[in-house]
């Protein structure tokens, strides 16, 4: 059985790599595709965005593929091992009065955006809300790739 690259031809007679075609079945020296459908990717962006809303960081890390990395630009963290996400999320969704709200991901077929709001209340006892953003890279386990983009000065001060 082969795995089909972008532009092969699928048993289907679509091409493989076509954001919104479904995986292609059969065998018989044809191409299998193996890509995930458009509604595959909504499902999974849906899944994180949930997960982030509910502080569930199981239920986030769980959206991550085998291999991934997490690129946090505003603190410098680079992660790429699951226990160690686990940990990041836990750690945050411990914060004070921590909440995210007005997520919204948005599909691009192999790519992603989103934005968030964080809110919880600094060391100072001021409550803030900072604006962030998420560039992502999807892939048929999930998420392969996400850089985060804010301000954390808020929530430090």
């Amino acid at each position: 059985m082969k795995i089909a690259r972008h532009g092969d031809l699928c048993l289907d007679g679509s091409r493989a790599g076509i954001p919104g075609r479904k995986r292609c079945d059969g065998d018989g020296g044809r191409v299998i595709c193996l890509r995930r459908t458009v509604m595959e990717y909504d499902d999974l962006l849906r899944k994180a965005a949930e997960a982030l809303t509910n502080l569930d960081a199981e239920g986030l890390v769980g959206c991550y593929a085998a291999e991934f990395i997490l690129d946090d630009a505003s603190s410098g963290m680079l992660i790429t091992d699951k226990n160690e996400l686990r940990e990041y999320y836990d750690r945050l969704f411990s914060l004070p009065e921590i909440s995210f709200t007005e997520v919204e991901f948005f599909n691009l077929g192999e790519s992603a955006a989103g934005q968030w709001t964080w809110g919880g209340v600094s060391q100072s006892g001021e409550k803030y809300k900072i604006r962030g953003a998420s560039l992502f890279k999807l892939g048929l386990e999930g998420i392969r790739e996400e850089n985060l983009f804010y301000d954390p000065r808020a929530a430090m001060e």
